[in-house]
């Protein structure tokens, strides 16, 4: 009896063959299995658990050992001879065993390593170049540590490169917004030193974050230009509706055996969250819907895997990741969440550093080429302890250039503080958030001073003060403004800022005493309001309020700055005013609060 049978009704050619010579499936109708019907061919290249069933292990045609397929990988392998073959079949066989040995040695090199890839991320830098103090606990003053600064985060930068590339890892750099407002160093440059450094670092991209425009587009044109690597934004057009110039909205990294896809979505609150002219004639697109129509064509044009630099927030992340097919992470900023472990939203992973370089993110996925997916991955923050990592020497030159031309400016004493003064947290009232409001009331003869809390950036500390302090906490061009604010409108930006959960957008005051409940339901939370002679607030009445240009211009959606009237500018920034008013009174600082109380915290 032949030793080689086919299917019933198979022309000759379709006899299933297996890699190491023809198949006896004889053995096959000894027991009953699901498989082709009569007449039905078997697909080439497919066996009959494919073509339509179950086969028992010792009868599958999977059934084989290692030695008789390297036999067959070496040519080695016996091949029957041409008489055992049945006459019908036996031409067919003999011209299709060399083709199937070709197919199946084809098919086992085709088989490629998942690849690894290590991404390094940071978000809300805000130009910190230089390691600063600040607090692991603010509630502590003992727990205050040196943190962050280019030099020690290019050293991890460095040992991480260096890793990945010993264990045959691919690796990138990546920045998710916010790069250079925020610090002396890099406001009275522009933001040049931090690209100079991170040029230095080697960074892969970059996404813009809404404090990236805080110097008018033309300031971050030139970052743009002076930048190595490219800056990426899908959902941001100018007035007419094309694309910045030299803004991609995405990039993709051809590595081998890997197509990265990065692309960047800016935060589409941009323009609620900048005063300037050139900004507010830009248009920051909904991130969803750009990804929707910007991520198919980066499949299209080979793109295996899609990293997305967003800033937008861990909220809108979250909502892109379930609204958005397709995105393997999100490296996220904005929020200045610290995110110790990604946070995962069906296949997309999620992960955010927190803020200024405290930490810098590692994540690692690894890529089935096979499967064509991820097939694991994972991620953590490394703390940037600046005391304890060595600086990068080649940062610190960059970094001593631009320092040395400030040192005569900022090093200046101003004056002194008795103690720790502390930036809104939680969206509470601090002693920093009163001593500075205090001194625009002051200084403006006003009868109230408001200030979103997101202007006041870091800490002060007890001791010397000198002009750069003031500078770091009150890094923007801001200028305080007088205006004439009905009582009606004062009471709804208090009852607005009393409701609102992100810690930057509420209100720190002066010259009035709030009591409210944030527990309540919105229209509900404000309980009562006095000015410092005990009396309440009278909604009918005009009052002379301080506050910034920004929230006059209806900054952080507080639209009620814009119903006022009679507005005047003071000529001087800011940080200027606040400094002038520091060196004149000599010492400064106090733990007095009270001005805010919040019935709902209350146990």
């Amino acid at each position: 009896m032949s030793r080689f049978i086919r299917i019933d009704g198979a022309a000759p050619r379709d006899i299933y063959l297996r890699g190491k010579g023809v198949f006896d499936l004889s053995r096959l109708r000894e027991k009953p299995v699901k498989g082709p019907k009569e007449g039905e061919l078997l697909e080439e290249g497919k066996h009959p658990e494919q073509a339509g069933g179950e086969v028992p292990a010792e009868t599958s045609v999977f059934h084989s050992d290692m030695e008789h397929i390297q036999e067959e990988m070496s040519g080695t392998a016996k091949t029957p001879d041409k008489e055992t073959f049945d006459d019908e079949a036996s031409a067919g066989i003999e011209r299709e065993l060399p083709h199937r040995r070709d197919n199946f040695k084809e098919s086992l090199s085709e088989y490629r390593e998942p690849v690894t890839l290590t991404i390094m991320h940071t978000n809300d830098l805000h130009g910190n170049l230089l390691p600063r103090e600040d607090f692991t606990d603010f509630r502590n003053p003992d727990t205050k540590i040196k943190i962050g600064g280019g030099p020690a985060i290019a050293t991890v930068i460095k040992e991480e490169r260096r890793k990945a590339g010993e264990q045959g890892e691919h690796f990138l750099l990546v920045d998710s917004g916010d790069i250079a407002m925020g610090t002396s160093i890099s406001g009275m440059f522009e933001g040049k030193p931090v690209i100079e450094v991170m040029n230095k670092e080697g960074y892969d991209a970059a996404t813009i974050g809404n404090h990236d425009f805080d110097w008018g587009v033309p300031a971050l044109n030139n970052m743009i230009q002076e930048a190595d690597f490219p800056f990426l934004a899908a959902n941001i057009s100018d007035e007419y509706g094309k694309p910045l110039p030299d803004v991609q909205p995405f990039i993709i990294k051809d590595m081998p055996g890997l197509k990265v896809g990065i692309v960047g979505v800016a935060n589409e609150e941009t323009k609620s969250l900048n005063v300037r002219d050139d900004v507010r004639k830009l248009n920051f697109h909904d991130p969803i819907d750009s990804l929707k129509a910007t991520i198919p064509e980066m499949k299209r044009q080979g793109a295996d895997m899609i990293v997305v630099l967003s800033h937008t927030g861990l909220e809108k992340d979250r909502e892109i990741a379930e609204n958005v097919k397709g995105i393997d992470l999100i490296v996220g900023g904005h929020s200045h969440d610290t995110l110790s472990k990604p946070v995962k939203v069906g296949k997309t992973m999620i992960v955010q550093t927190g803020f200024g370089g405290r930490n810098i993110g590692k994540v690692q996925l690894k890529w089935d080429p096979n499967e064509k997916k991820v097939i694991a991955g994972d991620g953590h923050l490394i703390p940037i302890d600046a005391d304890k990592i060595n600086a990068d020497t080649g940062i610190m030159g960059i970094i001593d250039k631009y320092k040395s031309k400030l040192d005569s400016i900022m090093n200046v004493k101003i004056g002194e503080s008795k103690a720790d003064m502390i930036q809104p947290h939680s969206g509470k009232e601090t002693n920093l958030g009163n001593l500075i409001t205090d001194l625009m009331r002051e200084k403006t003869g006003a009868d109230i001073a408001m200030l979103n809390s997101g202007n006041i950036r870091t800490n002060l500390f007890k001791g010397e003060i000198k002009f750069k302090d003031i500078y770091n906490i009150l890094p923007f061009d801001s200028k305080i403004v007088t205006l004439n604010m009905m009582g009606s409108d004062i009471i709804d930006a208090l009852e607005e800022s009393s409701g609102r959960t992100e810690e930057d957008k509420t209100l720190q005051i002066s010259g009035l005493k709030v009591v409210y409940d944030s527990s309540r339901p919105a229209g509900e939370r404000l309980k009562e309001v006095r000015t410092p002679d005990g009396k309440i607030l009278d909604p009918d009445r005009g009052y002379k309020v301080a506050a910034t240009d920004y929230l006059v211009k209806g900054g952080d959606s507080y639209a009620e700055f814009t119903n006022g009237d009679e507005v005047e500018y003071n000529d001087e920034v800011m940080y200027e005013t606040v400094a002038e008013q520091i060196r004149t009174m000599g010492i400064v600082g106090n733990n007095d609060l009270g001005r805010m109380e919040d019935l709902g915290m209350e146990v």
